[in-house]
């Protein structure tokens, strides 16, 4: 099974989020939900990147519709999601 690890940073006092360690180029938005976080990553490719995290932490779902060349390379991971 692969594994990921996706680190974020999030500011919800300015809905500010940055995706430690991702695309300095891609465009990064934070949707704060009454049950859960949503970190909404925009590349240059014009795909997306989802990453939903419920409120009080624990499972999460990671979508990402992003490009191997000119071909959509749709992936999504379940897991685990913890706050540091």
């Amino acid at each position: 099974a692969a594994e990921l690890d996706i680190r974020f940073k999030v500011d919800t006092e300015t809905n500010a989020v940055e995706r430690l360690g991702g695309e300095p180029t891609s465009a990064y938005s934070l949707i704060l939900g009454d049950r859960a976080v949503t970190m909404l990553e925009v590349p240059i490719s014009g795909g997306t990147a989802t990453t939903t995290v419920p409120t009080g932490g624990g499972w999460s779902v990671h979508s990402d519709n992003g490009f191997n060349g000119a071909d959509i390379a749709p992936k999504q991971y379940f897991g685990e999601c913890v706050a540091m």
